[in-house]
């Protein structure tokens, strides 16, 4: 089934604490509309070596450097195109 990305950005459940000069990011990423986990999606912050992976549970986590703390965050997955 093909979704937009940016169904996905709904349902990030997010989780930001800031330490020292690094922002922790940690939640679950899962299917707006099934509620299903979305495993081994590519995520991280265009033009910048930040990124990661969701596990197969769809649980991700990444951290960056607090200057980056307010960038947007791409979502690339298998079976989902890019808006």
């Amino acid at each position: 089934m093909l979704l937009r990305i940016n169904t996905l950005f709904v349902f990030l459940l997010l989780n930001v604490a800031s330490k020292a000069q690094d922002v922790n990011i940690t939640g679950t990423l899962s299917d707006l509309q099934t509620g299903e986990p979305v495993p081994y999606a590519g995520m991280g912050i265009p033009g910048t070596t930040y990124g990661t992976v969701s596990s197969p549970e769809g649980r991700f986590e990444l951290v960056l450097p607090s200057v980056h703390a307010a960038d947007t965050m791409r979502i690339n997955a298998l079976g989902y195109r890019t808006a």
